[in-house]
């Protein structure tokens, strides 16, 4: 069988050496080290910045730091945190992401086809509800109401469509990631859209969920570099353009 790492092109951002980097700067005693954080963290903020290959890159890279069982894990912890996130930094880059992905699954495991959904279809509305005010409720702490009266401000859809259709099916699911992780997947997120407000808003959100001061800060530092990578590379690009035109 062909080695799914020969599926990355050569001229990538992700290469192995800046992997290893991201992957050296969250800490190694987290209580969530099973399930190859820096990779979802790094995954994650490629995807928002639409580089799909990118994030087929991490994916290999954290299947080779990874073997038997803990392949699997790291493989659903990797879909699940790009599925969770989508929402966030925008559907059609979730999906192309999840495609590389799921493309280099192999046979033997399963090749990304999942026999029954990770979900329930089959909960009420208003169960799922009720999850999604729970969870916000905890995630928001004290700011919890105040939250929901901006988002109500802003539509008058925008509180259900958060609760009911967000929140209670797709955050509340803590088969594979728990909520502290979770936190850490939207951190990472928002940070590669540049979105501070709410970076601090799921900031303390992690903190309320059990994760670490030291697992926030290296999930933003992960996803920030990214972004720097990116954007230099971008410009880059732009001088070489404008010097040809």
């Amino acid at each position: 069988m062909m080695d799914p790492r020969s599926r990355v092109p050569s001229t990538i951002m992700a290469s192995s050496k800046f992997l290893s980097h991201l992957h050296s700067l969250f800490p190694a005693a987290s209580a969530f080290a099973k399930n190859s954080p820096y990779a979802y963290i790094a995954g994650i903020a490629f995807a928002a910045q639409s580089r799909p290959q990118d994030v087929l890159a991490v994916y290999l890279h954290a299947r080779s730091s990874n073997s038997g069982t803990g392949i699997t894990t790291m493989t659903k912890a990797f879909r699940e945190a790009l599925f969770k996130t989508g929402v966030l930094y925008g559907m059609p880059r979730m999906i192309n992401a999840l495609a590389e992905v799921v493309k280099a699954i192999p046979e033997e495991e399963g090749g990304g086809k999942d026999a029954e959904p990770w979900r329930s279809h089959t909960l009420s509305p208003e169960t799922l509800n009720d999850k999604g005010v729970k969870l916000f409720d905890e995630t928001y702490g004290d700011k919890a109401q105040e939250v929901r009266s901006l988002l109500k401000g802003l539509h008058p859809d925008f509180d259900y469509f958060c609760m009911t259709l967000i929140y209670g099916p797709v955050y509340a699911y803590d088969g594979i990631l728990g909520p502290a992780e979770t936190e850490l997947a939207m951190i990472a997120a928002l940070t590669a859209i540049q979105s501070p407000l709410q970076v601090g808003w799921h900031v303390d959100g992690a903190l309320r969920h059990g994760a670490s001061r030291e697992d926030v800060e290296a999930t933003k530092r992960i996803a920030e570099e990214i972004v720097a990578r990116v954007s230099g590379e971008l410009a880059e690009e732009r001088k070489t353009f404008e010097a040809a035109v």
